[in-house]
């Protein structure tokens, strides 16, 4: 996974850094080198459509309903045939999974970067030069176990998708060069923190999402919630064939379906399960673990 973001132009950093930092200015770049990519394949990406409901019949999956973005459900829907739909839609997709319940609520927390590179550096702070030093910007992780079930951790740099809502993203250059230094602090959220949200049912967690608040310190700045670091629900599939258990030709995968958390273990749940697919729709033979056990030993990779 990580030599292929390097081949499609990641930074050659990140396969020897033992926490590696894309940027979220060389993700840009990134993608559209994977989509020309894509399309170069025959591949046909439609932007600014939305997925509205799934075209079932006898419990088998047989295409999607979608419409144009800037409208909403039942305007102008179309009918798209497929064979197979690969549910991959991230970890905040409210509209396809309304039963989304959150477990991780937290804050983005931004210090001045100067200082966090004089706390880890000392006197060797002034070598940083935003990046461009002999000595690389300072990053940190805070972790606090605390007795019962609401213990903490920070994690590095991480839009909105209602219009109603101001969602909190911790954008960082790959080289780190901002006077801010930014992470999450996420808590444990137990289903007994949101007991006063129990008449939303199984919207609970949502509603207890939609608390906001803000501290403002001397020395940092709050920005509001980090409540989206992981998916809150898991779709159930066959191990073996990423299949939903409940429908054929629905395959659910990455954060969305509960199933990675991060770029990379998306990547490893995406992989495997288009060799499942391909698999299924008789483009493989044999088993599924031996032909990516092949892809890995013939490029080098680790296999997970």
């Amino acid at each position: 996974v990580m030599k292929t973001l390097v081949q499609f132009g990641a930074p050659p950093n990140i396969l020897v850094d033992g926490k590696p930092h894309l940027g979220t200015n060389r993700l840009v770049p990134l993608l559209r080198n994977f989509r020309q990519h894509l399309k170069e394949l025959g591949v046909d990406i439609k932007f600014g459509t939305r997925l509205n409901d799934l075209i079932v019949q006898n419990k088998q999956v047989l295409g999607v309903k979608v419409c144009d973005a800037r409208h909403g459900p039942g305007y102008d829907d179309k009918k798209l045939s497929c064979d197979a739909v690969v549910l991959a839609v991230g970890h905040s997709a409210r509209d396809v999974y309304p039963m989304l319940l959150e477990h991780n609520v937290g804050l983005r927390i931004e210090h001045p970067q100067e200082l966090i590179n004089s706390i880890q550096y000392s006197a060797l702070a002034a070598e940083v030069h935003e990046g461009r030093g002999r000595i690389p910007v300072a990053d940190y992780k805070v972790v606090k176990y605390i007795s019962g079930e609401n213990d903490g951790v920070s994690f590095w740099f991480r839009g909105t998708q209602n219009p109603s809502e101001l969602c909190v993203n911790g954008m960082s250059f790959s080289r780190r060069a901002s006077r801010w230094a930014n992470a999450a602090l996420v808590v444990t959220v137990s289903s007994n923190d949101f007991d006063s949200f129990r008449s939303y049912g199984a919207l609970a967690g949502v509603e207890f999402q939609h608390e906001e608040f803000m501290f403002i310190e001397q020395s940092h700045v709050d920005n509001l919630l980090e409540t989206r670091t992981s998916s809150p629900v898991q779709i159930l599939r066959h191990a073996d064939t990423y299949e939903s258990t409940s429908l054929k030709g629905l395959y659910p995968i990455g954060e969305g379906a509960g199933y990675a958390g991060g770029i990379v273990s998306a990547a490893v749940d995406g992989m495997y399960c288009g060799f499942a697919v391909a698999k299924s729709l008789g483009l493989y033979q044999g088993d599924i673990e031996s032909i990516l056990g092949k892809a890995q030993k013939n490029t080098g990779f680790v296999k997970y």
